[in-house]
């Protein structure tokens, strides 16, 4: 078994109140700094390597504030001792502040780029004439900006029958009727509960030319984003995933450096700066900030930009 995979075993172990994504997010920080810091050795639930807050600290101190707290949450997961488990909530203390701070002051950036620009760079007419790579990442970020759920996109089994379903797993849904997410396992589950996003009659259609043009390919699809090497089609992990958005995003939007996040903030503006959404009961409001599986009172405070 890989070392994220036994981290995640591990945590789960210890504290059951994490959900699913989050295990396997701590998982993959873990193991990054296992490989980077510890010369990859094979798992131990000591993690005597993380005695060195100093190393750590320098290890990680230049990478993005959420990426930062990220390590530095999957490591109080899993520090048994109380004075070393300290230094480490300590040391994350400052930059929460710091993304407080970040949050608070919701001026658009320099690289804020429209949700309509969005819709309109991702849009697919066709899938004609395209090979199964363009296609495949075409799909994949035309999904991602029009339902912008983090980075679980990378990770939907499509399911045809519910009862099949494992509660505590994540799908894509299609009936002859309509074509669900089915969130079990994410973020926030545990405050924000499961939940279910419809898909939107004009993504349908999309949805079915693609995995239309795909079986015409003689190509069995799995999970609704997948990778492609040399023409083989195969699940996509979530770091792949967020490389291959990246990659795409600059493709289209040069010099911007547009992530997920960028996405989140610039389709929760135009909602709640739209004509649409005044006019709208609070209600029909929350189904709609639903849908990025967070709250309305997130949405506003840390995702609207002016």
């Amino acid at each position: 078994m890989e070392y994220r995979s036994l981290v995640k075993n591990y945590i789960k172990k210890i504290n059951e109140d994490f959900s699913e994504g989050t295990l396997k997010m701590y998982g993959l920080k873990l193991n990054q700094l296992n490989r980077d810091i510890n010369n990859n050795l094979p798992f131990d639930d000591k993690f005597t390597f993380l005695n060195d807050h100093q190393k750590v600290h320098e290890y990680i101190k230049d990478f993005n504030i959420d990426n930062l707290l990220a390590f530095l949450n999957s490591i109080v997961a899993i520090i048994q001792d109380k004075k070393l488990k300290d230094i480490y909530i300590k040391m994350r203390e400052p930059y929460y502040k710091l993304k407080d701070a970040k949050i608070a002051e919701n001026v658009k950036p320099a690289n804020f780029t429209e949700y309509k620009d969005l819709l309109e760079k991702t849009e697919i007419p066709s899938f004609d004439g395209m090979s199964i790579k363009e296609a495949v990442n075409k799909f994949m970020i035309y999904m991602a900006v029009r339902y912008p759920i983090r980075l679980e996109l990378h990770d939907l089994p499509i399911m045809r029958v519910k009862k099949n379903m494992d509660p505590n797993k994540n799908y894509f849904y299609i009936t002859n009727k309509k074509m669900e997410i089915i969130m079990n396992s994410f973020k926030n589950v545990k405050s924000f509960g499961k939940t279910e996003i419809l898909i939107d009659k004009e993504d349908e259609k999309v949805i079915k030319e693609y995995l239309k043009y795909l079986t015409d390919h003689g190509i069995k699809q799995v999970n609704l984003i997948e990778n492609v090497i040399k023409d083989t089609v195969l699940p996509i992990p979530r770091k792949t995933f967020t490389q291959k958005l990246t990659s795409e995003l600059n493709k289209l939007f040069k010099k911007r450096n547009l992530t997920m996040n960028d996405i989140r903030s610039s389709y929760e503006t135009n909602l709640i700066n739209s004509d649409e959404y005044k006019k709208m009961k609070n209600t029909d409001k929350i189904k709609l900030h639903h849908r990025l599986l967070h709250s309305m009172s997130r949405a506003h405070s840390g995702y609207n930009k002016v």
